[in-house]
Formats: C-alpha cells, structure tokens, sequence
C-alpha cells in the first residue's frame, strides 16, 4: 500500500479515532495468557479475563461522583479497529490509535508453574498512559485458579485505583464491617507515602477526601475539615475533586455551627466542578446550599431550595431536611407527611460514599453530624 493511500485512509479513520477516544476513555484493557494445563482445567483465556475483570469491576457498584474508569478485555474490538481490520491496516489503525487514544491501561498477564509441585504463579505488568509500567507476581494453587486471578485483581486494583478500593472499604465499614474502616487507613495511608505523580493527582487529592471522611466517623470534625484542606492544595488534581472536598468542607463548617464558613466552600465548590461527574452532585450542591441559607436564618428560601431539589432528584434528604423545617415551625402536619415521604424515598437512596452529606445528617439549627441509618 502506498503512502498516499495510507494517508488518505488515515484522514478517513480520524473521526473514527477521536471518537474511539471519547467512547474508550480511561479505558484499562485486560489480557490474559493462561498455560494448557489450566485451561484443561475450564480456566480459558476468556474466562481469566471475566473473572478478572468482574473482580475489578466490583468497584464500580458505588455511586462514586468522579466517574470510573471502562474496562474492556483484550478481545473488545474499538470502533477504530472494526474499520481498520477489513481494509489490512491493522498496523496503520495501531499507530493512529496510540497518537489519539493516550488514556489507555494496558493490563497483560500470564499464568506460569511456579518452584512449588501444586504451585502457579500468575505475572503482570501494568503500563498507564504515560509510560510507566509496574509488575506484579503472586502465587497461587494450581488447583485455584479463580482464587489467584482474583486476588491479583484486588491487589492490582489497590495499586492503580488506591481510592477506589479504599473508599469501596470505607463504606464497608459504614455497612457494619469492623474491619473495614481499617483497611480503608491502611490502604490511604500507604498510597499517599508515594511520591507525586501529576497522573495520580486527582486520586492522591481524593485519598485526602477518605481520610476527611474517616476522621467524622471518630467525630473529629477539626481533623476531617484539615485533611479536606490539605487535599485542596494537592496540585493538577481534577476541578470535580476540589469541588467535592470544598462541598465536604461547607457540611462540617454547618456541623461547627460556622454557616460563613460554609457559605464560603460552597461556593468555592460551584466554581470548581467541571464534568465530567455524576448528575446527583449538582442536587446535593443545591441541597447544601439551602442548608446553608437555613443556618444563615432564612427557612423560607431553604424549604423552597429542598422543594426544588425533591422535585429533581428521587431522594430522602430533601423530604427529611424539610420535616426539619417543618418542625421547627410547628408545621407538624406537614412534618409528618415529609417524613413519612422520605422514609419510603430511603429505599430508592443510592449512598454517594465521597460525600459527608450522603453518610450523615447535619443539623443547621444546632449543629453536629448524626449517621444516616
């Protein structure tokens, strides 16, 4: 083929490409390579992959507000490799595809006998975006495969995703897991002793957010609003993320009885947000900020936000926050009613772990955090 047509096909493929990117985004693609004597065993290559991957992906069953990254096995075909297959250019469709698509992970591991007579030992390498490639090697028994690929699916998890396990633990430990508080620390603490990387910022200021949340449960509301601050000076970190640490920030300042405070994270939150993020982050910023204006004496203009934010959003802290208000007025008819409303509502709440607001009540009026049951 000459060069002509390869760049005439090229320009032909770029739309394709640029959208490769956006659908592919963050995308981690998973390979597997498993000897004959497992596979005789029902632990094909396909299999490897799934199991994998439906382990990693176990973290994406929390409603996190950043978004989480597409993982897609090795067999997953990108819309630039559907045009490019047909027409013999798979080596033109690869260099295209690593000029635009930069966001990729690639996950490639291999299955080997280990020294021991039962023993299997199971090799990775992880290479992010920029180059940077960790290896990882666990042994395991010959006989349980499914066992190793799964724990090398957390241990890898934890090494290139440190929050999203951490706070997949985090809300363990808020479900009733003793345990799961401290592996959430542990997890924290050993990925921030790293040193900087520009493409971990988002993740390393997000580690602050979990140890801010962390330090409410032990009601130390002081230490929480610190390392939420300390988080915010975390440099090249997403907009999203200062957002979500200025909006945790406004609800301790409320719990503190400090609605100036408040009024001054939240708004440093509105400015910072940038998609993409989960829609419910902009319900719960209009929430705060009724919040606030309740703490700020206007109940009025507070009840009308919630009204508003009910009618959005399918959720119980509107309705609750509203009986408050109720109350407080000595509306209890209404009182009632919102209440009862907001305990069917409860059982559509998705829980929002990144947010203080989504695991506790804050009483405006009185102040302190009560744990959400």
């Amino acid at each position: 083929m000459d060069i002509v047509t390869i760049m005439t096909i090229s320009s032909l493929l770029l739309g394709a490409v640029v959208g490769d990117a956006v659908l592919f985004g963050r995308t981690m693609r998973v390979d597997f390579s498993v000897p004959p004597a497992i596979v005789s065993q029902g632990m094909t290559e396909e299999a490897a992959t799934n199991i994998f991957v439906a382990e990693f992906s176990r973290l994406s069953d929390i409603a996190y507000i950043l978004p989480y990254p597409t993982i897609a096995s090795s067999s997953t075909q990108s819309l630039l490799s559907v045009f490019a297959k047909p027409l013999g250019i798979d080596s033109v469709a690869e260099v295209i595809q690593r000029k635009f698509v930069a966001d990729v992970t690639s996950m490639k591991f291999a299955m080997v006998k280990g020294p021991g007579p039962n023993e299997e030992l199971l090799l990775g390498v992880i290479t992010t975006p920029s180059g940077h490639a960790r290896r990882f090697t666990l042994p395991g028994d010959n006989k349980r495969p499914h066992e190793l690929i799964e724990r090398m699916a957390r241990h890898v998890a934890s090494d290139t995703l440190p929050y999203r396990v951490a706070l997949f633990d985090y809300l363990a430990g808020v479900r009733g897991d003793r345990e799961g508080f401290k592996r959430a620390l542990k997890l924290t603490q050993e990925a921030l002793a790293r040193e900087f990387e520009a493409e971990r910022a988002t993740q390393r200021a997000m580690l602050y957010n979990l140890l801010g949340l962390l330090a409410s449960h032990q009601n130390d509301l002081a230490a929480a609003d610190a390392h939420w601050a300390t988080g915010m000076q975390v440099p090249r970190a997403t907009g999203t993320a200062y957002a979500i640490l200025a909006v945790n920030r406004a609800m301790v300042a409320l719990a503190r009885k400090d609605p100036k405070q408040a009024r001054a994270m939240y708004n440093t939150a509105l400015a910072s947000k940038a998609r993409p993020y989960l829609h419910y982050f902009d319900i719960h910023l209009a929430i705060v900020d009724s919040l606030i204006t309740w703490a700020e004496g206007d109940r009025k203009a507070a009840d009308a936000g919630l009204a508003q934010a009910d009618q959005t959003h399918l959720t119980d802290a509107a309705l609750t926050y509203r009986a408050a208000i109720a109350t407080e007025e000595g509306r209890h008819a209404d009182a009632k009613m919102f209440a009862e409303k907001a305990t069917f509502m409860k059982t559509l709440k998705s829980l929002h772990p990144d947010l203080v607001g989504s695991v506790f009540w804050i009483d405006p009026t009185k102040g302190g955090l009560t744990l959400r049951q």
